[in-house]
């Protein structure tokens, strides 16, 4: 795991206001009317912004079809009907650099939550009840592990290594029981994704079929 900067540092107070303003200049502004309306607090964002940040990373992406939203049940709701294929358990899933992986907030430590089984919680998410989640965003992978940034976890935008099985797919642990993700690629463009990720000892043409076996993909 590898944090960035926390909110509490005045210098990435800009930044973490252009994330909220990717959902909407209301929402930046009522974040910071709860900010300030703590002023002998340390500095800080009281209102959760990861799903800001999501919003934030998909509209530099350009990707136009998942609306920018504060709550990550409510843009994994417009890419089911926007894109019906789009969001599958992890069990069909294998991510590639810009796809979701997603989660949810889970109940109390001895409370069942069937929210935790992926078909669950896909079942939730299309139903339309709003509910606990989170997303964060692939940014590289190799054959056995992917690489994860989400915003305003440990209040920073934070990367973490996700293992992956044999077959490429995500291993879901006790502090990220992964769910579903959000496939954003074309299939034409799915060889140009793969060749975009780049890492140590990707070059040759063996590690680069190792690497598309991994992610199940034919280029």
């Amino acid at each position: 795991v590898r944090f960035g900067r926390s909110e509490s540092d005045l210098s990435v107070y800009d930044r973490v206001a252009a994330y909220w303003s990717a959902t909407s200049p209301a929402y930046a502004r009522a974040a910071e009317a709860a900010r300030r309306e703590r002023p002998r607090s340390p500095p800080g964002w009281w209102v959760a912004w990861s799903a800001a940040f999501t919003s934030w990373a998909l509209k530099q992406a350009n990707i136009d079809w998942i609306p920018p939203d504060d709550n990550h049940t409510a843009y994994l709701r417009a890419a089911v009907a926007n894109r019906p294929g789009s969001v599958v358990t992890v069990d069909r899933l294998r991510p590639l650099p810009g796809d979701l992986v997603c989660f949810p907030r889970l109940a109390p430590e001895g409370e069942a939550d069937e929210r935790a089984e992926p078909a669950a919680f896909l079942a939730r998410v299309r139903s339309g009840a709003p509910f606990p989640a989170h997303c964060d965003v692939v940014v590289r992978g190799d054959v056995d592990i992917l690489v994860v940034i989400g915003g305003n976890v440990k209040n920073a935008v934070t990367a973490t290594v996700a293992p992956l099985d044999r077959t490429g797919r995500l291993v879901r642990t006790s502090v990220r029981p992964w769910t579903v993700g959000v496939s954003l690629g074309e299939p034409a463009d799915t060889c140009a994704r793969i060749e975009a990720v780049s890492l140590p000892g990707w070059s040759t043409p063996e590690a680069a079929a190792a690497r598309r076996r991994a992610l199940g993909r034919a280029c």
